[in-house]
């Protein structure tokens, strides 16, 4: 029966080929282990042995603390040698008269020239204004610094224009301290005014060569009346009649400034009374138009009622007129 199978079908129900014989793998047994005492002879000599050194590996936190420590050194080292290049009296760039000149600070970066000028021009004529930038970027800095013609306004700014808002954000305002205070800094040596803005650690607030070497300014000393400009090298305020004009020049000045402020305020009380006579005018008109349509609504509904009264009492009319006829023909009948 099976060898009517196609041959297809005959391959399935072969056998297999037969296993190959293999030998049995040999095992090797292990060596024993004698130790490194037959090798010392192929050791060198301890002297003639160079020690290598490992560098001793530091963890994150160290590793951290060792850049800062390299960028804080690398950072005292460049203030270092820009204070010693520091010299503000030698700034060609810098306002002709420094007791005429206020330094503003926390500008906003898009406050621009016209917006300072026009803040400032109430307080007198401005000779010069200066806003600070990047050497490199051209961006403004964030600080600027105004030179008046006259000593008076620079005080007047100083002692009003603090806390004024220029381009949406509150300004401070200052003495330019550069070239009027002995032995001052920048924030960026370590000086300045503020404790917000002061070091954590108070740095030495003197250059070399000005007189205060060493010493160091506490937080509590930084603030801005505790400095003054020095005036000393100018001979100014030695004479009492100099005084006595600037006083009474500010009392003027102040008494121009009430009388304008008494201008305007009669100015706004006129405005005010044409406003309640305008609204009184309207209210007014809005009354008597109310009461036309009032009395009009009023007249056509009594001219309705009366018409309506005509025709019920001409209805009665004939009403009787029929009633009466009616009785006529009934008496004609009777007779």
């Amino acid at each position: 029966m099976t060898n009517c199978l196609p041959q297809h079908l005959l391959a399935l129900f072969a056998p297999r080929p037969p296993i190959i014989y293999l030998e049995p793998i040999q095992q090797i047994k292990n060596q024993k282990f004698t130790g490194l005492t037959s090798y010392l002879s192929h050791f060198e000599d301890a002297p003639n042995v160079t020690a290598i050194i490992s560098k001793p590996i530091e963890n994150r936190q160290q590793k951290k603390e060792r850049l800062r420590t390299e960028a804080s050194a690398k950072n005292e080292e460049k203030i270092r040698r820009s204070l010693a290049e520091w010299d503000p009296h030698s700034n060609e760039l810098a306002t002709s008269d420094p007791y005429k000149t206020i330094f503003i600070a926390r500008l906003s970066y898009s406050a621009t020239e016209e917006m300072i000028r026009r803040e400032f021009e109430e307080y007198g004529p401005i000779k010069k204004l200066k806003i600070i930038r990047d050497k490199n970027s051209n961006k403004p800095c964030g600080y600027a610094f105004i030179e008046f013609e006259r000593e008076r306004d620079m005080k007047e700014a100083y002692k009003y224009a603090e806390g004024k808002k220029i381009a949406g954000r509150s300004i401070i305002v200052d003495y330019e301290r550069g070239r009027t205070t002995k032995g001052w800094l920048p924030r960026k040596f370590g000086g300045g005014l503020g404790s917000t803005r002061a070091a954590p650690e108070p740095r030495i607030a003197a250059r070399p060569g000005s007189g205060y070497e060493g010493q160091r300014v506490s937080l509590q000393d930084r603030s801005r009346d505790n400095y003054k400009p020095d005036y000393s090298s100018r001979g100014r305020y030695g004479d009492s009649s100099i005084d006595s004009d600037r006083t009474r020049e500010k009392e003027r000045e102040r008494e121009r400034e009430r009388e304008r402020e008494r201008e305007r305020e009669r100015d706004r009380y006129k405005e005010r009374e044409r406003d309640r006579y305008r609204d009184n005018n309207n209210e007014r008109d809005r009354y008597r138009d109310n009461n036309e349509r009032d009395r009009y609504r009023d007249n056509n509904e009594r001219d309705r009622h009366r018409e309506k009264d005509r025709d019920r009492d001409r209805e009665r009319e004939r009403d009787r007129e029929k009633e009466k006829e009616i009785e006529k023909e009934i008496e004609i009948e009777k007779e």
